[in-house]
């Protein structure tokens, strides 16, 4: 199932808003998906003021009560001080507001403070050594909501599950946000799209689009 988002690796491109709250390129993308994979980027909380957020350009989505199922790559750290706030926001209708919050130390995830309405489903998948795959599922509800978009703060909450907390700064790494019109966690499909590695290190894993298996001709 297509990915509906652009720029998905891209975190300072003009498609998200608050870039300036990005660093680009500071680390290597999750393993397995080759020599294309552009890389991480950190997204930063500066104020102690306000919560500060990055936010996807709204795509369009049907007006009906289908799943949307939206996951990200966040960089596991040892930092408790901070917890992000991951949502995704409909617009148009009733305007679901619903998402999680990341302890980026365990990978814990617990429904975000100040949502609506709850989502349906949310988990952590543990990728690799270095990295989370963070996802959660919101229904539509056939209210006229017709548009939706990420919203990133990395610096949410002190506590998780909170409401926020604007004194609370710090950063996180991402990579690969995803949003598919679907009840289950769907393989990452990035944005411009490339060609994963032909290398062994996506074998096993559900959550990894795998390249198709070689085919071999017989010599005549």
């Amino acid at each position: 199932m297509a990915n509906i988002l652009h720029f998905t690796e891209q975190f300072d491109n003009a498609y998200w808003s608050g870039t300036s709250l990005v660093t680009a390129n500071t680390a290597a993308a999750p393993s397995g998906f080759g020599v294309n994979a552009g890389l991480a980027d950190t997204l930063e909380d500066n104020s102690a003021v306000a919560a500060q957020f990055l936010v996807s350009t709204y795509e369009t989505i049907p007006n009906d009560s289908s799943d949307w199922l939206a996951s990200l790559f966040v960089k596991k750290d040892a930092i408790t001080s901070r917890f992000p706030r991951l949502v995704l926001q409909m617009n148009g209708g009733s305007g679901p507001l619903s998402g999680v919050s990341l302890n980026t130390s365990t990978g814990a995830v617990v429904e975000g403070g100040e949502t609506f309405p709850a989502t349906t489903a949310k988990g952590t998948v543990d990728y690799d050594a270095l990295w989370w795959r963070v996802w959660w599922r919101v229904p539509n509800d056939s209210s006229s909501n017709t548009q939706a978009r990420f919203f990133l703060a990395p610096g949410y909450t002190g506590i998780t599950g909170d409401i926020n907390d604007p004194t609370i700064m710090g950063s996180i790494i991402i990579w690969g946000a995803n949003l598919t019109n679907t009840s289950t966690i769907q393989p990452y499909e990035p944005e411009p799209f490339y060609t994963f590695s032909t290398g062994l290190s996506w074998m096993g894993r559900t959550d990894v689009l795998q390249p198709p298996p070689v085919r071999y001709i017989p010599i005549q």
